[in-house]
């Protein structure tokens, strides 16, 4: 019984995120898509190198 509620459960966010990205991405055109996903990835890289930086940074009580 908990596997099918587990189950059911991620499907039922694979079904709601499919929803979002189709309610989101109305009425853009391939081209417009694409463009978005080159600066997703080009602000991906810049949020790693911001994320080692922090990484690293010194926290008391370590």
């Amino acid at each position: 019984m908990t596997a099918l509620l587990i189950l059911a459960a991620v499907l039922a966010l694979n079904v709601a995120y499919a929803a979002h990205r189709l309610w989101v991405t109305r009425g853009r055109s391939p081209e417009e898509e694409r463009a978005i996903r080159r600066a997703e990835r080009a602000l991906a890289a810049q949020f790693d190198a911001y994320a080692a930086r922090i990484d690293q940074l010194y926290l008391k009580g370590e």
